[in-house]
Formats: structure tokens, C-alpha cells, sequence
């Protein structure tokens, strides 16, 4: 497998790698040698493929522009971007569904931290059996 290299370029920006553990990474951002943000990620992992007849070797590779926000984040502080590091390695390592889920609800503001119930304003987004309402079962949401 062809692995993400420790420093590499796109859309102007040079990307070299800060941190590494498992598939969480962060990288520094620069701009002519300025380091301007960090970011944070799930390396994302792609099996060999033949796309008409061509071998596509496998490969890791940064989340596509639709995951961001989801796989990667993008911080300000390096300070910030190892915390961010460190709860998606407690997360992704325990493979933990179900904290994923309470996580993602609560830092898009659509639940409350300590109660797990919608905030205010967020009415019927998430279908929930009403009986486990207070104490959100979050298999009940898929």
C-alpha cells in the first residue's frame, strides 16, 4: 500500500506531516514557507482496483472535500489540532459507533451534551422511540 508522504503540495499549499498515530495525522499547512493552519485527519485507505483494465494500486489518501468536517478538520493552534487528534484516536481505536454518533449530534449543536436530547429548535430531524427519549439510545436514530 502506497502510504501518504510525510510532506507534499496541493493548490499552492506545502503539507508536511506533524504527528502521525495509527490513521489519525496532522499536518502543517504553509504558504511560502509560513505555517498558516493544521490539519487533522483520518487517512483513508483504498484497496488495488481495475478501473477498465488498469490496476489501481492500493493507497491511503486525505478525505475527499465531501468528508471534511466528518474525517478532517482544519485548526488554527496546534495545541487545538492535538486535542481534535486525540479524541478521534479514542474514538476511531474503539471503534465506538455509538460515541462517534453522540459526538457528531452534539458538536453539529442538534443535541444537548448532558442529556442527549435535541436542542431547542431541533424538533423531528432524527426519528427516536419515544420511550428511550430521555436517555437517547442512538441505534434508535439510524
Amino acid at each position: 500500500m502506497k502510504k501518504l508522504p510525510t510532506c507534499y503540495h496541493k493548490n499552492g499549499y506545502e503539507f508536511d506531516l506533524i504527528e502521525r498515530g495509527g490513521n489519525i495525522a496532522i499536518y502543517r499547512l504553509s504558504l511560502d514557507g509560513e505555517g498558516k493552519a493544521y490539519e487533522v485527519f483520518e487517512v483513508q485507505q483504498y484497496a488495488e482496483r481495475i478501473v477498465k483494465g488498469t490496476v489501481i494500486p492500493s493507497k491511503e489518501a486525505t478525505p475527499s472535500n465531501e468528508q471534511w468536517g466528518s474525517k478532517g478538520f482544519t485548526y488554527w493552534s496546534l495545541e487545538d489540532a492535538q486535542k481534535r487528534a486525540e479524541r478521534m484516536r479514542k474514538v476511531r481505536n474503539k471503534g465506538n459507533l455509538e460515541e462517534r454518533m453522540t459526538r457528531n449530534c452534539i458538536e453539529a449543536g442538534l443535541a444537548n451534551q448532558k442529556t442527549m436530547m435535541p436542542t431547542e429548535g431541533q424538533n423531528s430531524i432524527m426519528p427516536v422511540n419515544k420511550a428511550k427519549y430521555k436517555q437517547l439510545d442512538l441505534f434508535d436514530v439510524l
